[in-house]
């Protein structure tokens, strides 16, 4: 083995970290480039890399199936510039199964359709693709006829109830209910996924028609792969990734890994760039990622990914993914859920055409989400942009800071069509979102720039959904814009909110062509806007517009308590007004809910030209409510109130208005003369008031 060139990859603005990959080298301009001298292991087919070492390649290779599998630790790979086409004979391992029985079962899916037992495989213990060629029955009925893998998604995996176990039939989702009571026979036929570069069941010798796998067993670690290019050929086989390492058996990758300089092409249903399963400690660098897939099994999944990296077990170390591109993909662009990860800089276009579409997705914690650019509303182009989301183990205490994101709705949704059927797509609930914390805690969101475009669907820049009290999420000083095309009625939203408990924005701008700031009535609790600059967009739906708008769209389940929102020192821009909202009634289906309008008061007192400390201060509304009592300190201050100029609140029947200002407000100290005046607040006021003290 020769001598490995240096690969240095910017971690940080200070810290530099040298890592061996063969023959790349970090310019100081961001890119990697390959380094004349090329050392190591020469080979120039598709094999098995059994020995630890570098090696590289001098041609263009290619084959039927997989092509390289990593069987050892300790393995650095060089394309040296050439490409591994993987696929070429678009058949993968093969079993065919002829009229196997499939007996329906008792069990609904709770909408009244039945659910039969099949077994399936995808990205569970078999990972196996089922390509369904015939239905029929024996009472007689009619077959059912599907057409591969069209039936796999629009039937099975689509709000269907798929699993790795059970089929269940669905009503107006492309097919025939089949008739109770009866045996169903399946002509399906198993292939197994192939892959370009793979580090678990690539080349495991199987007899025909045995379904069991052997499978790479040892912990892996120090892998490199860089410079060249993975493509797959059409007609793979589902789940067929240009690179895999670590699904089956929760094999483990530590140390430190690298892909660097790749790009990866790749279009099967549900395939990923490249897939990790049970792995830790990797580094994407400087990937060109392009997925012109628009399929996938199990949107649940999050499949079909550039980048998709989850389930390791023992000591997780965090990744880092920088300086790739990803262009199109059915579901998302990168996933990492190791905790203390990073992503940044990174280019992401999709092209989703299912639901969980986002581009960035930290479902970790303590992880770093910054300067990426999200590019999902030109062309075809189509996702959501960056969700934070948590499930009590994964997605708290995430920052997300310094993104450009501009995320559309472009109707393309196989979910949400006619029928549920590919060849009619539609929005998906809400539409796209460009920032989203959905079921997280001590989330982080700054210095973003955020538009969520309206035009065939709504359009969100920033949604707040599922979180609970003491969630403690906060934005601050990002600019979120719900922009609306030509004359479309769908919703632009700057705001939005739904689900959600404590939540705080400082300093937030939110600008909306439909409406700057939208709630969901139910469950949205503690809600506090401080210093937001609320705009009118420049194409507003003048029809429709409201600063505030709070509604109730039904979604929100378990949630019965009172909700508030509380904007504090607004700025209002042209157009938009803190009276300019909206509460639904609570006999339209909502509950009772609060809108608190409210400014800052911020007092200093004086006597005889210097502070007056000691003095007590009281402030009364003008509902002859006592708001604060408190004593001034050696400033002749008291902390800064923030004091309502109104509640808006909902009736039975209409919404209606509380004034609660002026507010009269009294100073005492003994041997001074008593101060009584009063303030109305209707912006922030801070004042110095003078108290006689002979």
């Amino acid at each position: 083995m020769g001598k490995v060139a240096a690969f240095i990859l910017l971690l940080t603005s200070s810290v530099f970290a040298q890592i061996s990959v063969s023959g790349a080298v970090k310019t100081s301009g961001g890119a990697i480039t390959t380094s004349n001298t090329i050392a190591g292991t020469a080979i120039s087919s598709c094999q098995n890399l059994a020995v630890a070492g570098t090696y590289y390649l001098t041609q263009d290779i290619s084959s039927a199936g997989s092509c390289i599998g990593l069987r050892v630790s300790g393995i650095t790979l060089n394309l040296n510039g050439h490409t591994i086409t993987y696929g070429t004979s678009s058949a993968g391992w093969t079993y065919s199964v002829t009229a196997e029985p499939v007996v329906r079962s008792a069990s609904t899916d709770g909408n009244g359709n039945g659910i039969d037992t099949l077994s399936r495989g995808g990205r569970g213990s078999q990972s196996r693709a089922i390509s369904i060629t015939k239905i029929s029955n024996t009472n007689g009925g009619p077959a059912d006829y599907v057409s591969g893998l069209d039936y796999a998604n629009t039937q099975q995996s689509v709000n269907c109830g798929w699993s790795a176990t059970t089929v269940t039939w669905c009503v107006g989702h492309g097919g025939t209910k089949p008739v109770l009571a009866a045996t169903y026979y399946v002509d399906y036929t198993y292939q197994e996924p192939i892959c370009g570069i793979c580090s678990v069941a690539t080349f495991d010798t199987v007899t025909a028609g045995d379904l069991s796998m052997l499978r790479f067993s040892n912990t892996l670690n120090t892998t490199s792969i860089c410079c060249g290019t993975i493509t797959e050929t059409a007609g793979a086989p589902p789940y067929s990734d240009p690179i895999r390492i670590g699904q089956q058996n929760n094999t483990i990758f530590s140390g430190l890994n690298i892909i660097a300089n790749m790009t990866l092409n790749f279009a099967s249903v549900s395939g990923a760039g490249f897939y990790g399963n049970g792995v830790n400690n990797f580094i994407y660098y400087n990937n060109t990622i392009n997925n012109t897939g628009t399929l996938i099994y199990n949107r649940s999944a999050e499949e079909a990914f550039g980048v998709f990296q989850s389930g390791a077990t023992g000591n997780a170390g965090p990744s880092t993914a920088a300086y790739n591109t990803i262009n199109g993909g059915p579901q998302g662009g990168i996933r990492i859920d190791q905790n203390y990860s990073k992503m940044h800089h990174n280019t992401i276009s999709l092209t989703a055409t299912f639901t969980n579409s986002p581009a960035l997705y930290p479902y970790s914690n303590n992880s770093e989400v910054y300067s990426n650019t999200v590019n999902c509303h030109t062309g075809s182009n189509h996702c959501r942009g960056i969700i934070s989301q948590g499930d009590g183990s994964h997605g708290d205490s995430n920052v997300i800071h310094d993104n450009v994101v501009h995320a559309r709705d472009n109707n393309q949704n196989y979910e949400y069509g006619t029928g549920f059927n590919p060849g009619t797509p539609g929005c998906e609930l809400f539409g796209a979102y460009g920032i989203q914390f959905d079921t997280t805690t001590n989330a982080t969101a700054y210095s973003n720039t955020v538009t969520g475009e309206a035009d065939v669907c709504d359009g969100r820049a920033m949604r707040i959904t599922g979180t609970v009290a003491g969630s403690n999420n906060v934005t601050h000083d990002n600019s979120f814009s719900g922009v609306r095309q030509g004359s479309s009625v769908k919703r632009a939203v700057g705001l939005s909110v739904d689900c959600a408990a404590n939540y705080t924005s400082t300093s937030d701008t939110f600008i909306g062509d439909t409406y700057p700031i939208l709630m969901d009535i139910d469950g949205a609790k503690n809600i506090l806007l401080i210093s937001p600059t609320i705009q009118k967009g420049t194409n507003p739906d003048n029809a429709n517009f409201k600063t505030v708008y709070i509604e109730d769209k039904g979604f929100c389940s378990g949630f019965s308590a009172a909700g508030d929102l509380t904007i504090r020192d607004a700025t209002f821009g042209a157009g938009t007004s803190v009276t300019d909202y909206f509460v639904l009634p609570t006999n339209s289906g909502g509950i009772p809910f609060n809108f608190f309008a409210q400014w800052t008061y911020t007092p200093t007192y004086t006597s005889g030209g210097l502070p007056l400390s000691g003095a007590t201060v009281t402030i009364t509304n003008a509902l002859s409510a006592v708001v604060y009592t408190g004593t001034t300190d050696v400033n002749g201050q008291i902390p800064a109130q923030a004091l309502n100029q109104f509640r808006g609140f909902n009736t039975t029947t209409t919404q209606s208005q509380e004034n609660q200002t002026p507010h009269s407000i009294a100073v005492t100290k003994g041997g001074c003369t008593t101060l009584n005046y009063s303030v109305s607040m209707t912006a922030p006021l801070t004042e110095s008031r003078a108290v006689s003290c002979p």
